[in-house]
């Protein structure tokens, strides 16, 4: 399935459009990334959710891909037994973690 990314353009900058499948085969993009690139989308925003104030999806993506302490969350998202509260924790690790701007958040 390829999902088309909108990037809102400001002021003088149009709007871009990124493919996820162009995106997992591209070169920019590393393989931890392309394992996990419909997560990110959905929690870095995109039609049924809002975005992080102040952080671009660029910035949540690069940040995921530095950060060896979030690895786990895509699969806890993904895994049907995670229960709401496993799920709950992980988000909140995530977004705690993008907020601070530190590879590890106890």
């Amino acid at each position: 399935m390829d999902i088309l990314m909108l990037k809102e353009g400001k002021g003088k900058v149009k709007d871009k459009f990124y493919s996820s499948k162009d995106l997992q085969n591209s070169n920019l993009v590393i393989e931890c990334t392309k394992k996990f690139i419909l997560f990110l989308h959905a929690i870095s925003s995109c039609d049924t959710t809002s975005g992080f104030y102040g952080k671009g999806k660029l910035q949540a993506v690069q940040f995921f891909n530095h950060s060896k302490y979030l690895q786990d969350i895509p699969e806890i998202f993904n895994n049907p037994k995670s229960t709401y509260i496993v799920i709950e924790k992980a988000g909140e690790r995530f977004i705690i973690a993008l907020y601070s701007n530190t590879k590890k958040v106890a």
